[in-house]
């Protein structure tokens, strides 16, 4: 997996790319993402072709910590097997799925 990391308006894009299997990788650079420990993200998974549930259970844990420290992280651009799984498990209730960037951004820098 690949990840690089933009900032935009104060919250971090992170776009990933590949297996989302370095689950260590993408804990990492969003802690070094961070402003004082709050997270203000948005995952594209656009070149993302698979989920496993370990990256959904980090997805999940991300976020909850993300809430919860006043912070946020919005999905963008999931492909059609991601999305499905998203779905099936009913995360898309929990995870943020936006359209677009830009409504994302706005989102979670509020």
């Amino acid at each position: 997996m690949k990840i690089d990391i933009t900032d935009q308006q104060g919250v971090k894009v992170v776009r990933l790319s590949g297996d989302f299997d370095d689950l260590e990788l993408l804990e990492t650079a969003l802690d070094q993402a961070s402003d004082d420990g709050v997270v203000r993200a948005v995952l594209d998974l656009e070149a993302v072709p698979h989920i496993n549930s370990a990256a959904l259970n980090t997805l999940v844990r991300i976020t909850a910590q993300a809430n919860t420290r006043g912070g946020g992280v919005g999905l963008i651009n999931p492909t059609p097997f991601v999305a499905g799984v998203l779905e099936i498990t009913r995360l898309n209730e929990f995870l943020r799925i936006y359209a677009t960037l830009d409504e994302a951004i706005e989102h979670i820098r509020v």
